[in-house]
């Protein structure tokens, strides 16, 4: 599945804002997609894509990511952003940011107080602003493939300046979501129907493209293989214990008996 467009990470944000001011409850993993549980999670894989979750995949294994974000639950998150309106996603908890660069292999940054604590693979977000000087309108196509996305180019030519910066509010005045069996857009395409949120839509489409890797499916079947051991050895538990509480009710039965006629024998002798 591919990785979502930079114009299109333009619009995600704005459903990302309904977490402001939400307490990050936990932090979890699996395969590939990470959840940052608030009152309104949220589901990213790196590199790929990020939105509202309405999808809420079971805990995984942990790794170092999970391990280092537990250390500052309840934290309240105040605001969240694309860092000089690229594919780096921050999420700004005060004291504290969560910084997520989202193109290429992706990486994960934490900084405290401007100093950065933890990262994956470099200690600093890449970027390219929206600045005029920063971008080459000369081959139109090419620029609105670069700054925006290849499959915008026919929907946005002929509306976009050249200018990056004029052109930047222009896209944000077409953003909507837009959807198609099989894929998305973020403004007004042939062959896409305006949808009421992308998120829900992004949840389904990339949960279809999970795969699991050999070791994982082999360390599942393996749990499975030991889960079904465990019901087997409590089937034969309930079994053998049945077999002594029907020896023990047996023997109860001949006790009651025996004492009741212990009780009549004495009674007749002291007649």
């Amino acid at each position: 599945m591919r990785s979502l467009y930079r114009i299109e990470f333009l619009y995600i944000i704005r459903e990302l804002k309904k977490v402001v001011g939400q307490r990050l409850e936990n932090v979890y993993v699996f395969n590939d997609i990470y959840r940052l549980k608030f009152k309104d999670s949220i589901n990213f894989q790196l590199g790929k894509r990020i939105n509202i979750a309405s999808i809420i995949y079971p805990p995984g294994q942990t790794n170092r990511i999970v391990q280092k974000l537990r250390t500052y639950r309840n934290s309240i998150l105040r605001d969240v952003y694309l860092l000089d309106e690229d594919r780096v996603v921050v999420f700004d908890f005060g004291t504290w940011q969560l910084i997520l660069e989202m193109f290429g292999k992706g990486d994960v940054m934490i900084k405290e107080n401007g100093e950065t604590v933890f990262y994956l693979h470099h200690p600093e977000p890449k970027t390219k602003p929206y600045k005029k000087e920063l971008w080459d309108s000369s081959n139109m196509e090419k620029y609105i493939a670069t700054a925006f996305g290849k499959p915008y180019i026919e929907a946005l030519k002929d509306k976009l300046t050249g200018n990056i910066e004029e052109d930047v509010n222009i896209v944000e005045q077409l953003l909507a979501p837009h959807c198609s069996k099989d894929d998305f857009r973020v403004v007004e395409m042939e062959g896409f129907e305006r949808c009421d949120e992308l998120s829900p839509f992004l949840d389904q489409l990339y949960d279809r493209e999970i795969v699991l890797s050999d070791s994982k499916v082999k360390a599942l079947e393996k749990s499975k293989e030991k889960l079904l051991r465990e019901i087997d050895e409590v089937k034969q538990a309930i079994e053998e214990y049945t077999l002594v509480g029907n020896k023990i009710l047996e023997n109860y039965e001949k006790v009651e008996k025996a004492l009741k006629e212990a009780k009549e024998k004495e009674f007749y002798l002291e007649l």
